[in-house]
């Protein structure tokens, strides 16, 4: 990668921090773009998800918020745990190379980068959901959240998913080569028939041919 390409995208992932920033509902809105952005990861992280996700530490830290992201940091991150619905940072590192070159270990980077690029670059977050596609097909919420990323995945895990709305369209699953229901209708090949198997009769057995006694003497 070119050196002006990695200090680019340096600066976009750190971009929040030299602007001024607005805290609402627990979103934070960068004031020069009015797109979502987080801080870093305990902006994202999701402890209710985090321990239902994963028993192990749920019957270890309850719903404690403070413990669990602890653990995360800790192992959860070196174990390829993933803390929300929204973006798996382990994956989203390791699918893009030019981010991992630039940003190294520093996972807040990755947080940053998403929310505030990769989401509207349509990149791939590495979950079942996505943020952009879901607010572009609801206009409702549109309309609502604007391009508030966090709104918009706390809406789908609050409401939306309940509601029966999608968490994102086919069309996006299809172009990221994933599996949809309707794949299985389309494909009308019929599996070949099992084989018949049949028994092989029974060889019939042979009786043992009856053995005559000896002839008793006759008495005189």
């Amino acid at each position: 990668m070119k050196e002006e390409t990695r200090k680019r995208l340096k600066k976009t992932a750190r971009k929040g921090r030299r602007v001024a920033i607005a805290v609402t509902a627990g979103a934070v809105m960068l004031g020069s773009t009015g797109y979502t952005f987080a801080a870093g990861i305990e902006d994202v992280f999701d402890e209710r998800y985090y321990a239902d996700m994963y028993p192990d530490l749920k019957a270890a830290y309850g719903y404690n918020r403070a413990a669990l992201l602890r653990h995360f940091k800790k192992f959860g991150l070196k174990e390829g745990r993933t803390m929300n619905g929204m973006i798996d940072i382990v994956q989203y590192r390791e699918k893009y190379p030019d981010l991992q070159e630039a940003f190294g270990d520093d996972w807040d980077a990755y947080v940053e980068h998403y929310l505030t690029y990769g989401a509207f670059e349509h990149r791939d977050n590495g979950t079942d959901f996505d943020p952009t596609d879901y607010l572009e097909r609801y206009g409702d919420l549109k309309e609502a959240f604007g391009d508030d990323m966090l709104a918009a995945y706390r809406h789908y895990k609050e409401y939306g998913k309940q509601e029966g709305r999608e968490a994102r369209s086919e069309d996006v699953v299809r172009a990221e080569g994933g599996w949809t229901m309707d794949q299985g209708d389309d494909n009308n090949e019929e599996e070949p028939p099992e084989p018949v198997v049949t028994e092989e009769p029974a060889r019939p057995t042979e009786e043992p041919a009856p053995t005559e006694e000896p002839a008793k003497p006759t008495e005189e």
